[in-house]
């Protein structure tokens, strides 16, 4: 959200002006986010939509209550902490629908939770078992972080207005992908350690086929299924926003 100044404002016609950094941006009653009219020299918090058009027009006491200088006197009626943590949460979320969608919000719910339940995926060593939640693959592999990025990936194209931003939508499917290479090592330690204590272990095959081996036991929960579809259908999502996005182009000097 940009910090401006009401330049023009025409109280009979519903209209008016907002000066950022020595742009203009005309706006309409209809985008006025407060209990109150607006007024000329006013300052506010600007929101743009993807296109650069005026979505928002919010008082600066209820975006900006110290960003102006320390001494001076804020035009704005003053407000209940509460109604401004809810317009800056509103202000928030709208920006975020308003760059992805609701479809997307949805599907990283869902990755979200499935990566945290339970028996996702597990694979027995000679009555032993290994596995559990998706998640907890990752942080035995030391990789718990990048889920961590993956949330981050859902604001990112909000934050970072660049075609490049929908290529974070692909981290869910590394996740989950490198959850089972996190099993898979765990697999191969565990076989490896029973190995060498007992000789009812079938070392050649394992030894020979590893990977083989590892997908006969492998078993796959509910968990695993909705986090695959889940991942794939962002990464899906995100490489579509990346194709349908031209990149940024730089005038000639």
């Amino acid at each position: 959200m940009k910090q401006g100044r009401i330049i023009h404002y025409n109280r009979d016609g519903g209209h008016g002006i907002v000066s950022v950094d020595c742009r203009q941006y005309p706006f309409e009653i209809s985008h006025w986010r407060a209990d109150y009219a607006p007024e000329l020299n006013m300052e506010v918090g600007l929101l743009l939509d993807e296109a650069g058009a005026v979505e928002d027009v919010v008082p600066c006491c209820a975006v900006f209550p110290r960003l102006a200088q320390p001494d001076a006197a804020c035009t704005c009626p003053p407000q209940p902490w509460l109604v401004l943590v809810r317009r800056r949460a509103a202000c928030a979320v709208r920006s975020v629908l308003g760059s992805i969608g609701w479809m997307p919000l949805a599907g990283f719910a869902l990755f979200a939770v499935a990566m945290l339940l339970g028996d996702a995926a597990s694979a027995a060593v000679l009555g032993s078992r290994v596995g559990g939640s998706l998640y907890a693959m990752l942080a035995h592999g030391g990789l718990s972080a990048l889920v961590w990025l993956s949330a981050l990936a859902l604001v990112l194209p909000c934050l970072w207005r660049d075609r490049l931003a929908w290529l974070g939508f692909l981290l869910p499917l590394a996740s989950v992908v490198l959850a089972l290479f996190s099993l898979f090592n765990e697999y191969g330690a565990l076989a490896e350690s029973l190995r060498g204590l007992s000789d009812a272990v079938g070392a050649g095959v394992q030894a020979a086929a590893p990977a083989r081996a590892f997908l006969g036991q492998l078993t796959l929960g509910l968990p695993f299924y909705l986090a695959l579809a889940a991942s794939v259908a962002l990464a899906l999502f995100g490489a579509s926003r990346f194709r349908g996005h031209p990149p940024a182009r730089h005038p000639a000097a």
